[in-house]
């Protein structure tokens, strides 16, 4: 606000003193460095459009234009690094994440998603004793839509005892959002509780999610429950899903699942 308001000031004087030319150099001058500065947001947002419209590659490659200005904002930087997790960029995600960290005046939010990310990292690098008790700490500081998804889902992979009671209060504490059903599927899938978790399945089909797991465990259901239809249907989304390194459903269990509903 302060430098739109000297911008101002300055193009005024520039105008009232010097004329039409001068005037118009400076306000030349002017606009190249405010589009000089809004670099790193206009890489940014062209980035996460790309993004959120599929085209992962472009999306990232924006991204990593708006980094290298070396202006990135801290919010900006932690999306990023959770993106460069998620196309297993994992040495660099820690760098982002770590010099994010760094900074005094990080907010509260984004330095719970920073932490959020080396979690993730650590998961991914196959230390999951690591990851979980990195999640926990987020947890035990304040409950949160997201960390409830990633802690639950560790349970899950950890086979705790708690993993049913934990997951059943996540869907409690918010049960619009789509891991946290994805998480409650599993669950009950392994109880094989199928009555009880086909309108968990209805619902998050009807979010359209974009991940592997959610058609993956939602046909299982159907499958179970004997429509075989709808559980071949659904399965065939897991073709329109963009596979990641954060994908834990293999091709090899979508097509065993396949078998199984074609029999």
């Amino acid at each position: 606000m302060l430098k739109s308001l000297l911008l101002m000031a300055v193009l005024f004087v520039a105008f009232y003193y010097g004329g039409a030319l001068i005037g118009g150099i400076v306000a030349l001058i002017a606009l190249i460095i405010t589009v000089y500065s809004m670099l790193p947001d206009i890489y940014a947002l062209i980035g996460q459009r790309k993004y959120v419209q599929g085209n992962d590659a472009d999306g990232l490659k924006w991204l990593n234009r708006s980094y290298n200005t070396g202006r990135m904002n801290t919010h900006t930087a932690v999306y990023y690094a959770y993106i460069l997790i998620k196309n297993s960029e994992l040495d660099k995600a820690q760098t982002v994440t770590n010099l994010m960290l760094g900074r005094k005046n990080i907010k509260p939010d984004d330095k719970t998603m920073a932490k959020h990310n080396l979690s993730l990292i650590e998961y991914r690098r196959g230390n999951l004793e690591d990851a979980m008790e990195m999640a926990q700490a987020i947890f035990d500081a304040g409950e949160s839509t997201l960390i409830y998804g990633t802690l639950g889902y560790y349970k899950i992979l950890h086979g705790d005892a708690d993993a049913f009671d934990f997951c059943k209060k996540a869907v409690e504490y918010n049960d619009d959002d789509n891991t946290i059903l994805d998480n409650y599927l599993h669950v009950l899938i392994q109880k094989n509780m199928f009555d009880d978790a086909v309108q968990y399945a209805n619902k998050l089909m009807d979010k359209s999610p974009k991940f592997v797991e959610a058609y993956y465990h939602s046909a299982q259901i159907y499958n179970a429950l004997g429509d075989k239809k709808l559980a071949s249907d659904t399965l065939d989304k897991t073709e329109k899903c963009v596979k990641t390194f954060m994908t834990t459903v293999t091709d090899e269990q979508i097509q065993a699942l396949r078998n199984e509903i074609n029999q």
